[in-house]
């Protein structure tokens, strides 16, 4: 589910040998939070259901004096294990990389819950100046697994952010 163009090769055969192929150009394009779109779906499948709940900058904990970008997702576990949902290591301003963080909150088999990353300002370079848009990926892995089994590209556009 990663943006962008990629290449799908498509080969059947018949009982009989014969053989075709078939290749297309399949562009995906990332899911977009903004001010029209503030709670998008970001996934729907067979492992879950995630919807964005907020996404907000200030403090990030009450009384933690850490402020940043912060998202929430609401969390439908459809697996048959717990499930963690979180944003990518890989999130980006203009075109410096910044370290996301996630809290560890698995979401139990079969149950609903709340997943919850962010950013710090402090990780944010000064150099990106004024920023319209943080690009990231949401992550579903299994608890216990060391990488995830779906990853969807997202576009956090500014406007859409919740003081």
């Amino acid at each position: 589910m990663e943006a962008g163009e990629h290449n799908i090769e498509i080969t059947a055969a018949d009982e009989a040998g014969n053989e075709a192929t078939y290749t297309l150009v399949l562009n995906l394009k990332p899911v977009v939070v903004s001010k029209k779109n503030p709670n998008p779906v970001i996934y729907d499948g067979e492992y879950a259901t995630i919807t964005l709940k907020n996404f907000k900058h200030g403090e990030i904990y009450e009384y933690s004096d850490m402020f940043g970008y912060s998202v929430e997702f609401n969390v439908e576990n459809k697996c048959d294990e717990p499930i963690d949902v979180y944003l990518s290591m890989y999130t980006s301003i203009n075109d410096y990389q910044v370290k996301g963080y996630y809290t560890i909150n698995p979401i139990a088999p079969e149950k609903k819950g709340t997943a919850f990353s962010y950013i710090e300002d402090k990780e944010i370079p000064k150099e990106v100046g004024n920023f319209s848009q943080i690009d990231s990926i949401v992550c579903i892995k299994k608890h216990n697994q060391d990488e995830s089994f779906y990853r969807i590209s997202t576009t956090f556009m500014t406007d859409a952010v919740k003081k």
